[in-house]
């Protein structure tokens, strides 16, 4: 941090050097010395439209409105058509008339200015002109056949006006169009990524990474789509094919410590402990105290039976990284006078948490303590209404107060999101034999017995 700083004191002009101060004042949770640098590159700079988006982008995170909107219209009137298209694309939604006009403006003076013609493309589907926008990113392709925007904003267009199908068969023969026409196959591949077609999306990011030579846009692209296809084929219990995807993934970025860490659960997941062990090893001789490194021991220790081990990479890993998805995991191995104490620290430390709340809500409904349960659940779910059981619980909660229609309305909420659950069924059936109403109550109960 020092070093940058007194580089830029020397010569202040070094504007990438000065967006890297900008990152390391925001990750250090310090905005407004971000937001003091930026303030000083847009002045002391010439025009640079990275600069105007990342300030525009500054003040819109530290919600300083009435600056942001000041500097639209610094924007609006600045000579660069790129200044003046942000500054239209920031009030599109608040004042598209005027947006519109500035966008009109930009093109009529530089009608082959990629931004330009972004923003007239942007413009023209919020009008939901799609023809027009369709042509619009059509003059964009001509300038790059690799534009994914441009791919993007056409395929969105024709879906539009014409369909899906016509939206799809036109990627595909933009697919096919020239060897180096990578764009399409990495649009075709998020598209089906997006709708869960997982063995489509790979076809297509394989050719948009062979077609592109491996760019960093599909190669990172093809990671996020190998690491979630891993993911999914490991739950669904296909360690092989699992493992294969992991592995292309790892390939593609071999310093990841997250997709080594995948390779971790997998191997777990299949039983094959001694390759989670050997790629545990390895990360921590390379990583020592990762995040992800010190979360394989912990898997690793856990999966052997050393709980206490695993416990302490786990906490050493929640310092570094607090989730839910750890806290689950502390939570789970914790000694049972201890969990208390340890769902206190992880509410004060994630405080927009529903789990640790719904957690605390059973440990209090489980221990007598009702009123207790009843205000953690309500808090819970006032964060996350789709938790049946949480749901469940507060509806028994409910009927043994005797607030019978809140416990109704609660039960069946419940089992509106979970209707195949004995537990559920049974609890809605009870309240509502209980009510009067035997019909559906005996249909419920029933039910749960079948279920069972």
């Amino acid at each position: 941090l020092q070093v940058i700083k007194s580089t830029l004191e020397i010569d202040p002009d070094l504007v990438n050097l000065r967006l890297a101060l900008v990152n390391l004042y925001n990750k250090k949770g310090e905005p407004e010395k971000a937001l003091e640098q930026l303030q000083i590159a847009d002045k002391s700079t010439a025009t640079n439209s990275i600069i105007e988006e990342k300030l525009l982008m500054q003040y819109g995170m530290m919600k300083r409105q009435k600056e942001y909107e000041q500097y639209i219209e610094t924007l609006a009137s600045r000579n660069t058509v790129e200044s003046r298209v942000l500054a239209s694309l920031a009030m599109i939604r608040g004042n598209p008339s005027r947006a519109n006009k500035i966008i009109d403006s930009a093109y009529n003076q530089e009608p082959t200015n990629k931004k330009v013609l972004g923003a007239k493309v942007i413009s023209l589907l919020s009008q939901q002109k799609y023809k027009d926008a369709f042509n619009f990113a059509e003059k964009l392709l001509s300038l790059d056949a690799n534009d994914t925007f441009a791919l993007t904003s056409a395929a969105l267009a024709l879906s539009k006006s014409d369909g899906k199908q016509e939206a799809i068969r036109f990627l595909e023969n933009q697919s096919k169009s020239a060897v180096g026409n990578w764009a399409a196959d990495y649009v075709l591949a998020d598209h089906y990524y997006s709708t869960r077609e997982f063995s489509k999306s790979v076809a297509h990011i394989d050719d948009a990474l062979s077609k592109s030579s491996f760019n960093q846009e599909t190669t990172n692209k093809a990671i996020e789509i190998y690491s979630a296809m891993a993911g999914n084929e490991s739950k669904n219990g296909n360690f092989a094919k699992a493992k294969k995807l992991a592995l292309e993934a790892v390939q593609l970025a071999p310093a990841r410590t997250d997709l080594l860490n995948q390779l971790v659960v997998i191997d777990l997941a299949s039983g094959n402990i001694t390759q989670a062990k050997e790629v545990a090893d390895k990360l921590a001789q390379e990583n020592p105290n990762s995040y992800y490194s010190l979360l394989a021991q912990g898997d690793i220790n856990k999966a052997e039976k050393n709980i206490e081990t695993a416990l302490k990479y786990y906490q050493q890993a929640w310092k570094i990284r607090p989730s839910d998805k750890l806290g689950r995991a502390i939570w789970a191995l914790t000694d049972s006078k201890a969990k208390p104490q340890f769902l206190d620290h992880w509410i004060a430390t994630l405080p927009n948490s529903f789990e640790p709340l719904t957690l605390k809500a059973i440990t209090y409904q489980q221990s007598g303590m009702e009123n207790e349960a009843l205000k953690h659940y309500e808090q819970s779910l006032s964060m996350n209404q789709r938790q049946p059981l949480a749901l469940n619980n507060l509806a028994w909660l409910y009927f043994t107060q005797s607030k019978t229609d809140k416990a109704i309305a609660t039960a069946e909420q419940a089992y509106a999101y979970s209707p195949e659950n004995p537990a559920i069924l049974d609890t809605l059936g009870w309240i509502l034999f209980k009510q009067g109403d035997k019909k559906r109550a005996k249909e419920l109960i029933e039910k749960a017995a079948n279920v069972l």
